[in-house]
């Protein structure tokens, strides 16, 4: 399982960059919903979860609002497919991902666990075709940004496994799920991705109701 989550971790961190290139921030983050789904699907297998109505309803929902923040009308302004299919691509094997973290964060210290998480993926994301000059590059014109970012990223999963080692999965996910909303709200503040502003938040809202269900 460690393999198989390191492999997923490494495919999403690789096809993130690309996705984030052609898509918003909001869009990208509404569709990463899709992750709950497929960790759910794959707990069906891996831990012999019961499929119940609420999660049925919960998958549907989050493929609605998947539908929602992808669709657009001729006016609109065009939503990338490549973007879309790469961001639905990772989200799921991201979900895969997850779904190895419930087994990690009981067998493994969260932080031992998150260390190799953090490590062995980075290959994927440095090999192939990215030359050490085009690296050095980007060191250079980002400094401190990159690093704090990294720092960030880092606690928030070493915290997401020490929770989910001290309580139920079904209380945890919809507390995490929450992000969803925010970097909507935040992408609209702070990047000013006000197109399509309210179904952007509509589609985070109805994928977060999704969420929930899905750990009802």
């Amino acid at each position: 399982m460690v393999g198989a989550a390191i492999i997923s971790y490494g495919v999403f961190e690789r096809g993130r960059f690309y996705a984030a290139k052609l898509l918003d921030a909001s869009t990208m983050t509404v569709i990463g919903n899709l992750v709950g789904v497929i960790s759910f699907l794959a707990s069906i297998f891996l831990y012999s979860e019961a499929l119940t109505g609420e999660k049925i309803l919960g998958s549907i929902l989050v493929l609605f609002s998947l539908i929602l923040v992808t669709y657009h009308d001729n006016s609109a302004k065009n939503v990338s497919l490549k973007g879309v299919l790469i961001a639905i691509i990772i989200s799921i094997f991201a979900g895969i991902a997850v779904s190895f973290d419930k087994a990690g964060a009981t067998y493994f210290n969260p932080a031992l666990y998150s260390l190799v998480m953090w490590t062995f993926p980075i290959l994927f994301v440095l090999f192939p075709s990215i030359p050490l000059l085009t690296l050095k590059r980007e060191v250079q014109k980002t400094t401190w940004k990159i690093p704090f970012l990294a720092l960030i990223n880092i606690a928030a999963y070493y915290f997401m496994l020490s929770a989910l080692k001290l309580h139920e999965a079904t209380m945890i996910i919809p507390i995490l799920q929450t992000s969803t909303i925010w970097t909507v709200v935040l992408g609209i503040l702070i990047l000013h991705e006000r197109e399509n502003m309210w179904k952007k938040i509509l589609a985070a809202l109805v994928g977060f109701i999704g969420v929930v269900f899905l750990v009802w």
